[in-house]
């Protein structure tokens, strides 16, 4: 029996503004977001009531191995990992705006990304070190195969929990009215603050 171990990183987003580009922050409750973490310019044909932006995304990376018995090929995912990150040039808010109280809504933002990373990651716990039977006699066909395969298993769970995701954000925004209702705000930050700490996170 010979083994092949190949590693292969995807990166996904599913974001509160736009696509995360570089230079991104990873979520950490001990690094909370400050203005000077927006560096982005304000796009134009914004709507005047939006006076912040957060870019937060959730991305997810793998690592798997593939092994040959006689001529069966098998393969299992080694690792999986996810995070949730901040884009500052992607992250944007109006002159004049750089408030406490919009700020802690634009943390509520990344805070909800980091709730849906950690839901995607329980989700796709079961995936990782299952062993599935592979496509291939070669390394080239078998990795093509293999990658495809992981696109499709661990891409439908991300495809789920980022469109839960993206409705939890629009209902953030919604009920809040971009944080200016200051007692839905509370609420929201009360709620979601609960909820990193359910998880260990606060």
């Amino acid at each position: 029996m010979r083994f092949l171990l190949a590693v292969s990183v995807l990166f996904f987003g599913a974001q509160a503004g736009s696509v995360a580009a570089a230079a991104e922050i990873a979520w950490h409750a001990k690094r909370p977001l400050t203005w000077e973490d927006f560096q982005g310019p304000v796009p134009s044909g914004i709507d005047d009531k939006r006076v912040a932006a957060t870019a937060a995304s959730i991305s997810w990376s793998y690592s798997y191995e593939i092994g040959w018995s006689s001529d069966e090929c098998a393969f299992a995912i080694a690792t999986l990992q996810s995070a949730a990150s901040f884009s500052p040039e992607k992250s944007w808010v109006r002159s004049g705006h750089r408030t406490t109280a919009i700020l802690e809504h634009e943390q509520i933002h990344f805070d909800i990304a980091q709730i849906y990373t950690e839901m995607f990651s329980s989700a796709t716990r079961e995936l990782v070190g299952t062993s599935r039977p592979c496509e291939g006699r070669n390394e080239r066909r078998a990795t093509r195969y293999v990658e495809r395969e992981i696109a499709r298993l661990v891409g439908s769970v991300y495809e789920d929990v980022w469109r839960q995701f993206q409705n939890r954000q629009e209902m953030y925004d919604s009920e809040t009215r971009h944080g200016i209702d200051a007692r839905a705000q509370a609420r929201w930050t009360s709620e979601i603050t609960a909820q990193l700490k359910a998880a260990g996170n606060r």
